[in-house]
């Protein structure tokens, strides 16, 4: 497996050589999941319905990915969304009911909201892979018992 560079729940977590204002931006970036609709946030723990939602149907671990806006490069509307077709066709073969769909919204509003997929079930070693196939510098990920993270890649 391709592993992330760092695994970041704070920004005093993350290694000199990122740039620590691109870093701090994902780590006050809200995570959305529509439905069910909940708020994720670096470095917490699961909102207690999201937890119980997991719990009943077996997750042990979650990924947001998205495909828009590789390496923090705003492309125009039309690529992002088939990016992210992409991107779903491609996560259809690891989550038997397929990704739900998602948002990543700056707290700041300092950057645009870019659609994302929340991937209950998404093994870290998939996660990883396709972040990269993406081009993009970082992913949220999840395991049980544990919070939530920013594998910088």
């Amino acid at each position: 497996m391709s592993k992330p560079v760092a695994v970041l729940k704070r920004l005093e977590d993350s290694p000199r050589t990122l740039d620590r204002r691109l870093v701090a931006a994902y780590l006050r970036t809200v995570y959305r999941v529509q439905d069910p609709p909940f708020d994720i946030h670096i470095g917490a723990a699961l909102p207690m319905g999201l937890q119980h939602w997991l719990d009943a149907r077996g997750f042990e671990t979650f990924a947001f990915l998205t495909a828009e806006n590789p390496a923090a490069r705003i492309l125009p509307e039309a690529e992002n969304a088939s990016r992210q077709e992409s991107l779903r066709t491609n996560l259809l073969p690891f989550l038997p009911n397929g990704p739900y769909p998602a948002v990543h919204h700056s707290l700041n509003d300092d950057w645009p909201a870019e659609n994302s997929w929340w991937a209950p079930g998404l093994a870290s070693e998939q996660a990883v892979d396709l972040g990269r196939q993406y081009g993009q510098n970082a992913l949220v990920y999840w395991r049980q018992g544990g919070e939530v993270e920013l594998w910088w890649l």
